[in-house]
């Protein structure tokens, strides 16, 4: 391998062990091991355990920075903040192609930074608010500006709420649809969508702007059209 597939190994093999045992609780002898590298090796390419840690923020950072763009030089408004929404919820609680072992992990790594190791999860959130935040809020504005936003309703926190509430139904699910903690009624799929009904009518957009944006098979292709 080269050293960018060489240190990629490393993270991936850093991230599922991480995920399971938590920051404390791994050592770098075992992301080695996991790795297949020497202890030396992976001195080469990280300093540290926490630098490791730390590097695991790569994964939605990579993510985050192809959604914004992707959006980037579209009209902002109520229809573009229909589909951030969208894109938003549906990249915490549906699994990314080719990617839902690692994505499981990365789940986990959230919620153990919460208990032990809060720098990363800071870390995560910071990416969050750099890349799309300035997005949503020009969007926001827009969308106030242009009344599909009931200005009475309208809250500055509003794309931190949509990603909390997604965040805390994505941790409710981590051990898997045989042992949900709430008798949801539908399937998983019917429980994604109402979370982002939820979310649109928390933003204050009005009843006509989300009928007029909110149509679930063209927003899956939104959702698809983006180059993850």
């Amino acid at each position: 391998m080269d050293g960018k597939e060489r240190r990629y190994s490393i993270l991936k093999a850093a991230t599922a062990i991480f995920s399971v045992k938590g920051f404390h609780g791994t050592s770098v002898r075992k992301i080695a091991a996991a790795a297949n590298v020497s202890e030396a090796l992976l001195y080469k390419h990280f300093k540290s355990k926490e630098e490791i840690y730390l590097s695991l923020r790569e994964y939605i950072a990579i993510h985050l920075s192809t959604l914004s763009k992707h959006f980037k030089d579209r009209e902002p408004g109520g229809r573009m903040l229909v589909e951030l929404t969208y894109c938003l919820v549906m990249m915490i609680l549906t699994d990314m192609p080719g990617r839902a072992g690692r994505q499981r992990s990365f789940e986990r790594l959230l919620g153990y930074s919460l208990l032990e190791n809060v720098n990363f999860i800071k870390h995560v959130f910071l990416n969050w608010n750099n890349e799309l935040g300035p997005l949503w809020n020009k969007c926001s504005a827009a969308a106030i500006k242009n009344n599909e936003i009931d200005k009475n309703r309208a809250v500055k926190n509003n794309m931190w709420f949509v990603h909390h509430l997604a965040m805390i139904i994505n941790l409710l699910h981590l051990s898997g649809s045989k042992n949900k903690l709430f008798p949801y009624e539908d399937s998983y799929e019917k429980l994604v969508e109402e979370t982002i009904r939820f979310a649109l009518n928390g933003l204050g957009l009005t009843e006509s702007t989300i009928s007029k944006y909110y149509k679930p098979y063209k927003l899956k292709k939104v959702f698809k059209g983006v180059n993850w």
